[in-house]
């Protein structure tokens, strides 16, 4: 995207400074106007590309802290059912409660 955005800014930035070429894109019904206004609709893809770029940033970011934040989670869980599983031995109804099974 970014080498087609950059293309593209170029040649509208290159045929609007240059009246010859201007003079003759009248006759295929490109005036200045109409080239200007299509230059700022490239500009609009531009920024808003950018923002998706960085949106993406944020998802990512957002993805490695979930990530993490359930490995932290999962560890945490993994001691629990190893101290409920000493704690309740006596009682394996109450762990099979909590969700681990009743242990054989």
């Amino acid at each position: 995207m970014a080498g087609w955005l950059g293309q593209t800014q170029t040649f509208y930035n290159n045929l609007l400074g240059q009246p010859s070429l201007l003079a003759r894109l009248v006759n295929f019904g490109y005036d200045q106007a109409k080239l200007e206004s299509e230059r700022a609709l490239i500009e609009q893809v531009a920024r808003l590309n950018e923002q998706q770029e960085g949106e993406k940033g944020d998802a990512q970011e957002a993805t490695k802290q979930r990530d993490a934040a359930l490995e932290a989670l999962d560890e945490w869980l993994g001691d629990f059912k190893e101290i409920a599983e000493v704690a309740l031995i006596a009682s394996p109804q109450r762990l099979e409660k909590l969700g681990f099974g009743v242990i054989a």
